[in-house]
């Protein structure tokens, strides 16, 4: 049964309706291969432009996806990989050391950009589940578990803005009033001028 979902008021412009899509398309690596999910779901604004997701449409995709790469033979999801850090209160760092990730294979694999494949793969998964695994590793790599290594908190739900078609002076005023900026993995505000339009992901702070 094809998931119904209902427009609301745009909550930046004001005046128009973010209208439910299924066109969105999202491409990850694994295994040195690209795949795409088509027909994921947002909604966008048939006055400003603005693209978010209206109730239900992130679970939604988060379910679509979640079944595609479950369905790969040796996949091992983002979530899980940040669960491994998680729960043994790794740096991205430590992390790479441990795992053989390099110096940005942690920071790739959270961020959905490629995924860990063959033996890392099977590791992550066996420290995951049992703590012992994790444990010879963590002597093989010969770090220490002992130390408190803080993994950043995760960010709160909120409610997603980009894309925006106003001009950078009308998103000024807008925004100012009834959003705020998510700062990127620099700590910088995640700014994108595209000539006198502006692209920006935001969050309502109403959500």
């Amino acid at each position: 049964m094809k998931k119904i979902f209902v427009s609301e008021n745009c909550p930046v412009c004001g005046t128009g309706n973010w209208l439910p899509k299924s066109d969105e398309v999202y491409a990850f690596r694994h295994a040195r291969k690209e795949y795409r999910i088509d027909g994921l779901h947002y909604a966008e604004c048939n006055k400003c432009g603005t693209r978010g997701y209206l109730p239900g449409q992130r679970k939604e995709n988060q379910q679509l996806v979640q079944k595609f790469q479950e369905a790969l033979v040796g996949y091992i999801s983002s979530s899980d990989v940040l669960a491994l850090r998680e729960k043994y209160q790794l740096t991205q760092k430590y992390a790479n050391v441990i795992f053989g990730g390099g110096t940005q294979g942690f920071s790739k694999w959270e961020r959905g950009i490629s995924s860990p494949a063959g033996p890392t793969a099977r590791l992550i998964k066996l420290a995951l589940k049992y703590p012992e695994v994790m444990n010879a590793l963590v002597k093989e790599a010969e770090v220490s578990l002992e130390e408190p290594i803080n993994v950043a908190s995760p960010r709160p739900t909120v409610k997603v803005f980009y894309q925006t078609h106003l001009t950078s002076g009308e998103a000024e005023d807008c925004f100012n009033n009834c959003v705020s900026s998510i700062d990127d993995e620099e700590g910088e505000d995640t700014w994108l001028p595209v000539g006198k339009r502006v692209s920006r992901k935001l969050s309502a702070c109403h959500s």
